[in-house]
């Protein structure tokens, strides 16, 4: 059930990104805030889950992780960020539809609620999972540099 449900996430934020006008003319028919949810779960629990990583792999670049590595602390901070990072995109991600509809209606919008959080959810799970890569790759570019730059230190204190 996961891994179908994970296929099908990755092909609709496939097409999101590939054909984003085609796909919500098909998607709007079906929108809902459940689906609309998962997708945004989905998406926080993979971004939570490279987060994690980086900080175990690189804790010099999350210093705030790297202090709780190895204290009875790390496994309750684990599981916090695994479960706070897609609640905090979901109830950020309301919030923000919201906005957005209140602007939207103001405008002569024609569009519902759930149609526009749905759209918003799908959209903000490709960027946020985007958006950890990113961090993720720029982490392990930062960890490599600071990594020589205490090379260089040592190198430095020993021959000076």
């Amino acid at each position: 059930m996961c891994i179908k449900l994970l296929d099908e996430m990755i092909r609709k934020w496939a097409a999101v990104i590939s054909h984003p006008m085609k796909f919500f003319k098909k998607e709007n028919k079906a929108s809902s805030l459940s689906y609309g949810a998962k997708s945004v779960i989905l998406s926080g629990v993979i971004s939570a889950i490279i987060t994690i990583v980086i900080g175990l792999v690189y804790p010099q670049v999350l210093p705030e992780f790297a202090v709780l590595l190895g204290t009875n602390l790390t496994a309750a901070v684990i599981i916090l960020i695994l479960i706070g990072m897609p609640l905090m995109a979901i109830v950020g991600g309301l919030i923000v539809s919201a906005v957005f509809f209140v602007f939207a209606k103001s405008l002569g919008g024609k569009g519902t609620y759930t149609s526009q959080s749905h759209g918003i959810a799908l959209i903000n799970s490709v960027f946020n999972i985007i958006t950890t890569v990113v961090f993720a790759l720029l982490a392990i570019v930062a960890a490599g540099l600071i990594s020589v730059q205490i090379a260089i230190n040592v190198i430095i204190a020993v021959y000076n």
